[in-house]
């Protein structure tokens, strides 16, 4: 065989091959389709998974933030855990330094008197609980509230209860989010285990150490994680789309700064 004729030989085989390897209009359309179907159907988990990351990096980083600010806050003025969170609660709200220490060492931007108002911007929509009712009764004595909006977005605030030490709430996006609570709004309890068993409306008869404690004001006054220690319960008795979803910091904790698949997303 002449060489010329083996170049033009091998030349259509793979011609050949190339031609059967190829694939059609049809083909190439039936796969596209597949493909979207596939990214349509994983997408939703993909996005949740980063907001759900997202918030816990937030939440985190806010806890880190406040738990430094009190720590400072406690050294500045020369006093130790049971003091500072009796002195930072109802009881001496009349003194303005009492609810301004914190502000020095937060990376405050701007304050904010009314919540609805001053801090979420009076629009948009408002801050509501887990379970959808409203976070702030509109009417409610703005002297009982300090809101702070702080470099990194997320907007603080310090409210004193009556009978019970102070609250603090944190929205880790700021006004731009769900504004509810367990999805971009977490509670955290600044405890005072003196207030918590000698104010006769607590009815609590023990108490842990005072300090910072993730999620909100359980029964009898006292954290929610020192009244049920278990995450079952705490899912049961608050954060779950029934209730007010005040323990929900809580539950993340728990779980090793997580959202896990119970976790009322």
């Amino acid at each position: 065989m002449k060489i010329s004729n083996m170049v033009e030989s091998s030349v259509q085989v793979y011609k050949n091959k190339v031609h059967a390897a190829a694939f059609t209009l049809a083909e190439i359309l039936v796969t596209l389709g597949i493909l979207g179907i596939v990214m349509a159907m994983t997408m939703p988990s993909v996005i949740a998974e980063y907001q759900k990351k997202s918030t816990v990096t937030a939440l985190k980083r806010n806890y880190s933030a406040i738990s430094q600010a009190i720590n400072l806050a406690m050294a500045e003025i020369g006093m130790n855990p049971e003091e500072f969170t009796r002195y930072a609660s109802w009881k001496n709200k009349d003194d303005p330094a009492s609810i301004r220490i914190l502000e020095k060492y937060l990376h405050v931007v701007s304050t904010c008197s009314n919540p609805i108002v001053n801090c979420w911007g009076g629009g948009g929509k408002p801050p509501r609980f887990l379970n959808g009712q409203e976070l702030f009764d509109k009417d409610i004595q703005e002297t009982l509230f300090y809101g702070m909006r702080l470099s990194s977005g997320a907007i603080v605030i310090l409210r004193y209860a009556v009978g019970e030490s102070s609250v603090i709430y944190v929205d880790v996006d700021g006004s731009k989010g769900y504004n509810r609570v367990g999805r971009d709004i977490f509670m955290f309890y600044l405890f005072n285990r003196s207030i918590a068993l000698g104010e006769a409306t607590c009815h609590a008869s023990s108490a842990p150490a005072s300090g910072l404690y993730p999620g909100g004001v359980g029964s009898n006054c006292l954290p929610w994680s020192y009244v049920w220690p278990l995450k079952e319960d705490l899912l049961r008795q608050s954060c779950n789309k029934e209730k007010d979803g005040s323990a929900c910091a809580a539950v993340i904790v728990m779980d090793g700064w997580e959202i896990k698949k119970d976790y009322p997303w």
